[in-house]
């Protein structure tokens, strides 16, 4: 039977006998489902009824003229093929009946049961081009709509440079109309000032990379873009098809969260560090422990290598160094005497603030220092101020890289309260004036600073908690903190934070908290608080810092957002997505990635290794394209046999996009992969069937000729020797001629016997029962005994085999190909055969795998292997191979020939229902 699916045919015949013939005919041939109409009226209400494939119609019919009727069908569209059948045949009616729109002419004769097979075949052959065509167009108008409607702006360009087409992205994005861009060069969008750089990148972006340049629009308006591009070929020759991606808004969001992510860092280390030496000051009574506990946290905040601090005597050359860092420099403090610490800190003494020198070394009072000398590359120096007189100073030196103004800020910051510290150490009143001092640092802070006592009223309120909150000091002071917080958060989140009224000690002091903020006009917005606890005599009160974090969040919120997206994509991906990073491992997958490979759920992909998840003879192929997707940036369509968690395989097609980060090193690849199986299948099913057909042809026309010819040879010489002899018979030349006869008539049995078991091969099984596998293959061991005796094999035969719902006479037929042809052609020195049955999840399915370890499948006929005639393991023609694969396919299973140190073979089939 014709591997075609069921066909509708409408048999348009007058004369019953002939219909009846004719339709028994076809369906012996064919699958089909007839319907017979005898005039043209009945076979018109068919064609508004039903739809057909083909139409087969007799040229005279009782109420009209077969031609007539061709031609009202042939004007149809998405006609039937129509094929004219006739017993008054001429050319002329022929070339009527051709003119008229028909695919076909048979003359009713001898040969008519063997032209209608033939020209079925033919229109049927005519009826897929068609639709092959049609589903062409379709394809090629989908894809247009894709492109012209596409967010992403397209540019197809020709290899001159000149843009072909745009999409109405791509319109929209530089301002243009498409008549507008259509001829341009892509160049002339590039700003004057990057066209050199796109000249010199062009040939990364036709090799598939990505680059980012500012392009012009319309209105000369900057517009930041990322291009990439990939050649393609299109009926008119190799294209160029570049994408672009606007960075403007993207380009603004990463400036801000880059900005407000550093200023938050920044901030919070500096606010952190003044807390931390706030309470440092107010816990400790002794001066000089707290000085140093507070100039380290200043020294690690600033990064310098060498400091001190040293208090001023009544006389000029008096000078105490309390501690220096490092202390090893602590024996050559006489060498702080000749820094001349008043010359250096005269500007500083008269403006109050700390000033720097980043080359002192080049300055007249760095050549003056003596040798030995402390080596100073650059010095930092702030006065410690204690009633409005100069009381010492904090040095810092060798910063790398230098001093900044922002240093001098936060070294005065510190020097403040290093001079609180010498304050409270002296008298009550220092301590007044360390406080006012403090809160002059806290009005002028950025974030908000907020003083409370043990019972939540707000004792300070600074210049940048009115900005942020709209409350001025007199509005607020001495108000419960819950006035800036929303009453949802009252109870459960901000008491827990602030622990009040608890044992004084704060868990994670310094730790950042999120919550809500409430404004003075009653607008809520995300606030960032940190928080300290200080005590004077027995009441503890507490410092707060509040950052609006209102711009940040925006930005992360952005962010996620774009995240989001691509998530999204993943998961709707109709194709196996997966992210894999530079150690090749699975970062990401989408839920189809699961589906494809078996996984119970998206975790079993996780951390998987990507090359686990590929056939081993592909694996060489798969690392290849890994090394030009790392060289490229992209790599597509690489067919890969891909392997599921329950060992079944299958064929994708597999793209592949790396990723980098900003500095320019690896960071992940983009893995899409689509099951092309089953096509690959119906590829190679046609290529089977247009091969037995051309089989089918060769064995007539040539090998049943060469014994046939043998016979009429033999047949021919045996009545001359017949004839040539009145006295007797030459004996010897009538038995030689018989044998030829009888050995021909041999070949020719074989061969149709041959062909009418590749025939059978595949037809639906019939006389299903278990049968036991392992009984089947001792048999065909047993068969084969002397042949694996005469060349010593050994055989490695699992013990239980298992049971299958088949034909018994197609599991012996599939054994027994495979086990011949690896005991014939197994010419190793020890020759071995392996045959194991492999676990499989599902139940109903078996898998087997035949391998031995001989020279293994010619690598250039393994794509041919399986095809009728094709040539075998000794260079020999046969169709063994090609019984084995109609039987796996009768059975829904899949077959798979490898070499592995031998020749291998993978298959499974399913137990019949």
């Amino acid at each position: 039977m014709d591997a075609y699916d069921k066909i509708r045919l409408l048999l348009v015949e007058n004369e019953p006998e002939a219909a009846d013939l004719i339709k028994k005919l076809i369906v012996k041939k064919f699958p089909a489902d007839i319907d017979i109409a005898d005039s043209v009226a009945k076979a018109k209400t068919n064609l508004k009824d039903h739809s057909y494939d083909v139409i087969l119609m007799d040229l005279m019919l009782p109420d009209g003229n077969g031609l007539a009727f061709t031609e009202e069908i042939t004007a149809l569209k998405n006609h039937p093929q129509v094929i004219i059948v006739t017993g008054h045949g001429s050319e002329e009616i022929a070339a009527q009946a051709f003119q008229s729109g028909a695919c076909g002419y048979i003359p009713k004769g001898d040969e008519l049961f063997n032209l209608i097979p033939q020209s079925l075949r033919q229109a049927l052959e005519e009826l897929k081009r068609k639709e092959a065509e049609l589903a062409v167009q379709e394809r090629e108008s989908f894809y247009r709509s894709l492109f012209t409607d596409a967010t992403i702006p397209m540019f197809i360009k020709t290899v001159d440079g000149i843009i072909e087409d745009v999409n109405n992205a791509g319109c929209e994005l530089f301002g243009y109309t498409v008549s507008e861009l259509t001829g341009r060069t892509f160049e002339q969008l590039i700003k004057p000032s990057r066209k050199r750089e796109f000249e010199n990148a062009f040939a990364q972006i036709a090799g598939g990379e990505t680059i980012q340049i500012e392009c012009k629009g319309r209105n000369s308006n900057s517009v930041p873009v990322e291009i990439s591009g990939k050649k393609i070929t299109t009926r008119k020759g190799e294209r160029l098809l570049v994408t672009c991606r606007d960075l403007t808004r993207w380009k603004k969001i990463e400036s801000a969260l880059h900005t407000v992510i550093k200023e938050t860092n920044e901030r919070r280390e500096e606010i952190s560090a003044l807390l931390e030496s706030t309470r440092l000051v107010l816990e400790r009574k002794d001066f000089k422990s707290a000085s140093k506990a507070v100039f380290d946290l200043c020294r690690k905040l600033i990064g310098a290598k060498v400091g001190f601090i040293a208090l001023l005597g009544e006389e000029e050359s008096d000078i105490e160094v309390l501690f220096m860092n490092p202390k090893s420099l602590i024996s050559d403090s006489q060498q702080i005497a000749h820094m001349r610490i008043h010359e250096l800190s005269a500007s500083a003494y008269s403006s109050g603030k700390a000033v720097f020198i980043n080359d002192y070394a080049s300055t007249e009072r760095g050549g003056d220092l003596p040798e030995p000398h402390l080596p100073v590359d650059n010095i930092l120096v702030s006065p410690l101020v204690v009633d409005q007189k100069v009381a010492g100073v904090v040095a810092l030196a060798n910063k790398p890289g230098g001093f900044s103004k922002e240093n001098t800020l936060m070294v005065s910051a510190f020097g403040e309260i290093i001079s609180l510290a010498l304050r409270n150490s002296r008298t009550l009143e220092m301590l007044q004036d360390s406080e006012q001092r403090f809160r002059s640092v806290a009005q002028n802070a950025d974030e908000a600073v907020i003083c409370i006592d043990s019972e939540i009223r707000i004792i300070f309120w600074n210049t940048a908690a009115e900005a942020i909150f709209g409350y001025a000091p007199e509005e607020i002071l001495n108000k419960d903190l819950d006035t800036i917080i929303p009453e949802r958060l009252h109870g459960d989140t901000l008491y827990p934070i602030m622990q009040l009224k608890g044992s004084g000690k704060l868990h994670n002091p310094g730790k950042t908290f999120e919550l809500m903020g409430l404004a003075k006009n009653g607008n809520e917005f995300p606030i960032e608080l940190t928080r300290s606890i200080w005590k004077v005599r027995d009441e503890f009160y507490y410092t707060i810092i509040v950052r609006d974090i209102t711009e940040r969040k925006e930005a992360e919120k952005a962010l996620t957002e774009s995240e989001d997206l691509f998530k999204t994509l993943m998961i709707t991906s109709p194709d196996a997505v997966m992210a894999i990073n530079d150690r090749n491992r699975i970062m990401h997958a989408s839920l189809r990635a699961a589906e494809m490979f078996n996984s119970d759920s998206v975790d079993d992909l996780m951390d998987l290794k990507c090359l686990e998840l590929v056939a081993p003879e592909d694996q060489e192929k798969a690392i290849a394209a890994i090394k030009e997707t790392k060289e490229k940036g992209s790599k597509s369509d690489v067919e890969l046999t891909m392997v599921r968690k329950d060992g079944s395989r299958f064929i994708g097609d597999v793209n592949a996009t790396l990723i980098e980060k900003d500095d320019g090193s690896h960071r992940a690849y983009i893995i899409d992969i689509r099951d092309v199986t089953e096509r690959k299948r119906s590829e190679r099913e046609l290529q089977i069937l247009n091969n037995e057909l051309e089989s089918y042809a060769h064995v007539v026309s040539h090998d049943l000729k060469v014994p046939l010819s043998s016979i009429g040879a033999a047949s021919t010489t045996l009545d001359m020797l017949l004839d040539s002899h009145d006295d007797g018979y030459d004996h010897e030349s009538i038995t030689h001629m018989s044998e030829i006869i009888k050995s021909s008539v041999n070949k020719a049995n074989s061969l149709i016997e041959n062909l009418l078991t590749l025939a059978k091969s595949g037809q639906q099984p019939t006389d299903i029962s278990e049968v036991d596998v392992s009984e089947i293959v001792d048999i065909i061991l047993r068969e084969q005994a002397e042949n694996i005796k005469r060349k010593s094999i050994r055989i490695d035969l699992d013990p239980d085999l298992g049971e299958i719902r088949a034909n018994t006479t197609h599991i012996y037929q599939l054994f027994n190909n495979l086990l011949v042809n690896a005991i014939r052609h197994n010419e190793s020195e020890n020759p071995e055969i392996r045959i194991k049955k492999l676990e499989y999840a599902s139940a109903g399915i078996h898998h087997y795998l035949i391998r031995d370890n001989g020279n293994g499948f010619d690598p250039e006929q393994l794509h041919s292997l399986f095809l009728p005639l094709s040539i075998n393991f000794n260079g020999t023609r046969g169709i063994g191979l090609a019984i084995v694969e109609k039987i796996i396919n009768a059975y829904d299973g899949v077959i798979t020939a490898y070499n592995d140190h031998g020749a291998c073979v993978d298959f499974m089939l399913k137990d019949v229902l």
